[in-house]
């Protein structure tokens, strides 16, 4: 993988144990970070240096919108599961880690502080983790830390898992780059094993790739609100606050499994329900158990198709001028479902697991308008 072509996608079945050549690519890669650690630290200690306006601001910025304190530390299993602190942002109530226990943060937790989401999304959460570096405890690229907790919660049992303890835990990572937070530790092991069998000159190249993704995502949520301050301000146009946003489709469908029917169009989602608009009336038991479609353009390949099995409950109905729409609670029905729903439609990953990080949306052929015959007939020659 080159890090500017995306990382590998998560396929359903991956080779996750620990062969005689990713061994060997392990120890390879154990010693070739042992060569440069006082060049690392160095380069960190430089970085802290130029990031400190942007450390400044951001701390700041916590401490005006939720107090102190404003840097969160916390345990940490770092190589050969040797326990050290790390530092982050706060982006969290006080006392979240009491209410979250060994489990991962959810979305609809509502424990996020007022521009914790912001930081969260952007990754600008993780610039104190420099000190770290400068302190020996991690390197650039390496796994991402875990909590112990965590680790002997839900990762133990992890075939491979412990693979990650013979390097150095890194302040950047495969899985933290191309998976959205929440996505499941299984899904993780398997991006951060493959890393762990390729060569280490390509961490650069990540590096740089990283950067990029980083500055992408900052400069889009800055756009974005700026738009909705203008809205709002100048415009006067007020948009409803909603504490879940909603994602709009470009396309995407249901399907319901019962009945093995297409449903309609998925208009828009966020992590708690979607809203789908449709021709007609569909039976309630159709949408219980649904199936979510959306393919987009592959690298220069075929459309690629990923789905995601949910089971539903009506909310809401209501008619609009060519049927109804259907507002529905949805929850998947496996990890896999949620890591797709997270990752191909509400996009909270950091970097798309496609080329150069990005991915275009296909609208099938049979959702395009079809023109009028009289549009179809060839123009008459002068």
């Amino acid at each position: 993988m080159r890090a500017g072509k995306g990382a590998p996608e998560v396929r359903e079945s991956s080779s996750a144990g620990a062969s005689p050549q990713a061994s060997k690519a392990s120890k390879a890669r154990r010693g070739s970070k042992s060569r440069f650690p006082l060049l690392q630290r160095i380069l960190a200690g430089f970085l802290l240096v130029l990031a400190a306006p942007v450390l400044a601001l951001v701390a700041l910025t916590v401490l005006v919108t939720d107090g102190p304190p404003v840097v969160y530390r916390s345990q940490r299993l770092g190589r050969r599961r040797r326990v050290f602190f790390m530092y982050k942002i706060r982006t969290l109530r006080r006392g979240a880690e009491s209410v979250t226990g060994a489990r991962l943060l959810r979305p609809t937790d509502g424990l996020t502080i007022r521009v914790g989401q912001f930081l969260r999304d952007t990754r600008l959460d993780e610039l104190p983790q420099l000190w770290n570096v400068v302190r020996g405890e991690m390197v650039f690229v390496g796994p991402r830390p875990e909590r112990p907790s965590v680790y002997q919660r839900q990762c133990r049992e992890i075939r491979s898992y412990d693979r990650r303890f013979e390097v150095w835990p890194g302040l950047i990572g495969w899985s933290q780059l191309f998976t959205p937070h929440a996505t499941d530790k299984r899904i993780r092991t398997i991006l951060d094993n493959a890393w762990l069998e390729h060569d280490g000159l390509q961490d650069l190249r990540f590096v740089a790739f990283t950067v990029t993704a980083v500055v992408r995502k900052v400069l889009l949520r800055l756009a974005e609100k700026g738009r909705e301050v203008v809205a709002s301000r100048i415009l006067r146009r007020y948009q409803p606050q909603r504490r879940l946003p909603r994602v709009q489709l470009p396309w995407a469908e249901a399907y319901s499994r019962r009945s093995h029917g297409r449903i309609g169009r998925v208009v828009d989602l966020n992590v708690r329900a979607f809203r789908i608009e449709c021709g007609g009336r569909i039976p309630l038991e159709d949408l219980a158990a649904i199936r979510l479609r959306v393919e987009f353009d592959g690298a220069g390949g075929p459309a690629r198709v990923r789905k995601a099995d949910c089971r539903g409950r009506v909310m809401q109905v209501r008619r609009t001028e060519t049927g109804n729409a259907y507002v529905i609670e949805y929850e998947p029905e496996t990890s896999r479902s949620e890591y797709v729903i997270e990752q191909y439609f509400l996009r909270t990953s950091l970097a798309f697991p496609g080329r150069n990080g990005r991915a275009r949306v296909r609208i099938p052929a049979r959702a395009l308008p079809v023109a009028p015959a009289a549009d179809l007939r060839r123009p008459q020659s002068a």
